[in-house]
């Protein structure tokens, strides 16, 4: 599997949208071309836009969108974190609140209270961004992550995981490296690199992984569906190449910011 191309940055376009509803039904591989119904080959990344800043009152936020799967994350200062104040732990504590907005995703409206698919997510995100902090130089601390989902077109958990990195770094909080995140879908016989929404649906497996790639350390994988023999290979490197594509964007988002 080939490594994934370089990510086109873009700034969101002020422009309406368009308000045509007509759909024409097309096949999410082209069985000869081998590129995807929105023009993309299997490697490629949607257009991405990462700026930071967005959240005044946060010690450090980041907005990222992966075309149409638009994530805000904030970060506030470590504040103490044991229930019991008798208590001491040596190492700090990351917390994350993951929320999608009510208007994010198509149909009835999300309710205001944290359903069980955003807690399942805010502990994803926990685990892919806790490998990543110095939380030894946190004791007795809880680094607290709040992330919005304000619409969902697919990818979202590695959005928000890439989101998160970047809101920590901006925050100043110390950290090993930054970390990017990727999707893969399995679709028929192939395999493509950050799925849209109707990718995701139709898909059938999923992969979704965070690496730091400084460190070459993945911190989190999720699967859903089968990915048979080699297939589990290819999904895992079609990924990391892509985490390594992203994390060039990261960088270069906070490098821009620090002017």
């Amino acid at each position: 599997m080939s490594a994934a191309r370089d990510i086109t940055s873009y700034h969101p376009s002020t422009a309406a949208a368009s308000t045509d509803n007509t759909k024409t039904i097309l096949p999410l591989i082209h069985p000869t071309k081998l590129t995807r119904n929105d023009g993309r080959t299997l490697d490629q990344f949607r257009p991405v836009y990462m700026t930071v800043g967005s959240v005044t009152q946060a010690a450090g936020s980041a907005y990222v969108e992966f075309h149409e799967t638009k994530v805000l994350c904030s970060v506030h200062e470590p504040s103490a974190g044991s229930r019991d104040l008798r208590e001491y732990s040596e190492v700090g504590t990351v917390r994350c609140d993951f929320k999608f907005a009510p208007f994010s995703t198509e149909g009835a409206r999300r309710e205001f209270r944290q359903g069980s698919d955003e807690k399942d997510l805010s502990r994803m995100v926990e685990q892919a961004i806790a490998r990543s902090v110095r939380l030894d130089l946190y004791p007795k601390s809880v680094i607290n992550i709040h992330i919005l989902v304000i619409q969902a077109k697919g990818g979202v958990l590695a959005a928000a995981i890439s989101c998160a990195s970047v809101a920590l770094a901006h925050a100043g909080i110390e950290c090993y490296d930054l970390v990017a995140a990727c999707a893969a879908v399995r679709i028929e016989d192939h395999l493509a690199l950050d799925p849209t929404d109707q990718e995701d649906d139709n898909g059938e497996a999923n992969m979704t992984l965070a690496y730091m790639p400084g460190l070459d350390k993945i911190t989190h994988v999720t699967q859903t569906g089968r990915l048979v023999g080699i297939q589990s290979t290819d999904a895992i490197d079609l990924c990391v190449g892509g985490c390594r594509t992203l994390a060039k964007l990261q960088r270069r988002c906070l490098m821009d910011a620090s002017k």
